[in-house]
């Protein structure tokens, strides 16, 4: 959606962070650009509030009032930068974020299995988390729900395996982008160090393929998904784990995307 905008004039990469909140030590040298490839030198433990948040602007000033910035832009993930990501899309936008949402993407690809956290009934089929736990498997690890509200952006969304595929396949036939700006998007502007990964605009960058890999910290060894495209969108995997063991979930993601070619 940071990407749309761009495309339509509305933003640019090299807008700062000072235009949206003016009032946050640091963000004149921050970019949106430096937001979505996590080089912003924002830092920001995963703290999250005893219950939920009741307002997208609540879980934006929550973020807002806990992160600390530094002059450090080297490659440091951090769930604030999405957060804040989010607030400029309201902001641009006028809208909420999830209306945006919902107009950008769920309604024009038709994914209607993909619904916020706060909009999950009880007919809705939810993956519960699991662990292993005092000498077991299977322990049930739910997710707090304090930290789903706080997590726009970043981690309220839950979406099934074939609705992921879907927004997948549309980055790579331009349903949402034209082919140039989804490129641009996933173009590094700084050579990653040594020791960091190559990234950006939410994906890890290999050799001809890009890659997520997501799971909550807090909650070790339950939710851990792996996505995985080859550059050309020929093929792809989208592989959602509700409790991790000994495998390495991204080598076995790995092993059957070569199955499937």
């Amino acid at each position: 959606m940071i990407a749309q905008l761009i495309q339509k004039g509305q933003l640019s990469y090299d807008t700062k962070l000072s235009q949206f909140y003016p009032k946050v030590d640091g963000v004149d040298k921050i970019t949106v650009r430096q937001l979505l490839d996590h080089r912003s030198g924002i830092q920001m433990n995963e703290t999250y509030p005893d219950t939920p948040l009741k307002t997208e602007q609540d879980a934006i000033n929550w973020t807002l009032n806990h992160l600390d910035t530094s002059d450090d832009h080297g490659y440091s993930y951090t769930n604030a930068n999405f957060v804040l990501l989010s607030g400029i899309v309201r902001q641009v936008t006028k809208q909420s974020y999830m209306q945006v949402l919902k107009a950008r993407i769920l309604t024009p690809l038709k994914l209607q299995q993909s619904k916020n956290y706060d909009q999950l009934t009880s007919r809705d089929a939810v993956a519960q988390g699991y662990q292993y736990e005092d000498g077991h498997d299977n322990q049930p690890q739910p997710i707090s729900q304090g930290l789903l509200s706080s997590l726009p952006g970043t981690g309220s969304l839950y979406m099934s395996a074939a609705d992921m595929a879907r927004f997948q396949i549309a980055l790579n036939t331009n349903s949402l982008l034209p082919q140039a700006a989804f490129k641009k998007l996933l173009t590094m502007t700084v050579e990653p160090e040594a020791d960091e990964s190559a990234y950006a605009g939410g994906w890890f960058l290999g050799d001809g393929y890009r890659m997520v890999h997501g799971s909550y910290n807090d909650f070790a060894w339950s939710f851990d998904s792996i996505i995985e495209m080859k550059s050309t969108g020929g093929s792809g995997i989208v592989l959602l784990a509700n409790q991790s063991t000994d495998t390495d979930t991204q080598q076995l993601a790995e092993n059957i995307l070569k199955i499937g070619g």
